[in-house]
Order: structure tokens, then sequence, then C-alpha cells
């Protein structure tokens, strides 16, 4: 008998909980991150409850059909390369880990702002798939979903985007969030299976 993935189950979940929120402003302001108030009022919740809101349909689109599309070839061989449960474990860390790690920059930046919030899975979705592309660099991606491009060269073009569009600042987007969950999912898969690396090297070498 199938079981549904833990990847399938997240987008489930994210799905109907940002859908909820969508319309009941109560809750969303109630999960959505808010570093002011993890500061001073020890709601440490919202570090991981904001990945499952987004701001609007769209947003959740993009993010759950990403989660989707990297997410289950990534859970599929963590299951392999170790065994189903640690499998499970591993790629919890690496998702939910990316979400946690995210909000660093703006914790940082925002603690003392009352004002401020974000939202969205993206954090947990670029340690995705920044972890899959490490662990099979020589495959070919559709970049923003319809530039082909292998792996190992959409690896470095995403932290440039990511860091073009944040000194900007002009987009209304969390861009310093989206480095850094990639940067979580690029070291958690180096540090699960350290050959990445050498494979990485080779793969640009051929």
């Amino acid at each position: 008998m199938s079981t549904l993935s833990l990847t399938l189950l997240i987008v489930i979940a994210t799905s109907i909980i940002s859908y909820r929120a969508f319309q009941s402003p109560s809750l969303m302001a109630k999960y959505m991150f808010i570093p002011f108030e993890v500061k001073n009022y020890k709601a440490y919740y919202r570090i991981i409850s904001h990945g499952f809101l987004h701001g609007d349909l769209m947003h959740l689109i993009f993010n759950m059909f990403s989660l989707y599309s990297f997410g289950e070839l990534l859970e599929q061989a963590l299951g392999i390369m170790r065994s189903p449960v640690q499998g499970y474990i591993l790629y919890s860390i690496i998702y939910f880990g990316g979400i946690a790690v995210a909000t660093h920059p703006a914790m940082i930046k925002h603690h003392n702002n009352p004002t401020y919030r974000s939202l969205g899975a993206s954090g947990g979705v670029s340690s995705v798939l920044m972890a899959t592309m490490m662990l099979f660099p020589e495959s070919e991606i559709g970049f923003f979903f319809f530039i082909p491009m292998k792996a190992y060269i959409a690896i470095p073009v995403f932290f440039l985007i990511e860091h073009w569009m944040q000194r900007s600042g002009k987009t209304g987007i969390a861009h310093d969030a989206h480095i850094g969950g990639a940067a979580f999912g690029l070291l958690s898969m180096i540090a699960i299976e350290p050959n990445v690396v050498a494979h990485l090297i080779e793969v640009i070498r051929s």
C-alpha cells in the first residue's frame, strides 16, 4: 500500500493553512514572522509557522510547485542513501531548517521594528532546491521554470541573482531569506554527503 510522501504532505498542509489564512486576517497575523514579537514576547513558533502562510495565491502556487518538483526527488534520494526513516528526518531538517535560518537576517535587522512582517515557505523551498542541485549537479532544470540550465550552473546563478535583487531593494521580497535558506540547504547536503563536493567538481570539469 502506497503512502503519501512527506513532500506532498507539506504541500497539502501548507496549501490548506495558507488558503484559510487568506480568508482570516487574524490567523495570518497570529502566525506570520514578526521579529519584534519573537524577541520581546518569546513567540518562537513564528520562526516556523510563517512557512505555512503565503501572501497570495500566486505566491503559494509558485512555492508549492517548486517544492513538489524538487522535494520529491530529494526525499526519495535521501531515503535510498540512508533509510526511509532517516531520509524523512534529514529532509525535515533541510526544509524546516531552511525556513528557520531564512529568518535570521530579518531577525537581526528588524528585531526592534514592531511593524515588520514576513511570511512564506521560500526559505525552505530554497533550501530543498539547493540541496537537490548539489546532489544532482549534472541534471538539467528549468530555471525560473522555463530557462533550461544545468544544475551546477544554476547554483551560482541563483545566489548571484538573489544577491543582485537584494541589493536593488525594490522588489518587496526578502531575498536575503532566499539566500539564507539556500545556503543552509547547500551546507546541509555537504554535511550529509561530503562526496557531493568532489562530484560537483568532477561534473564542472567534464
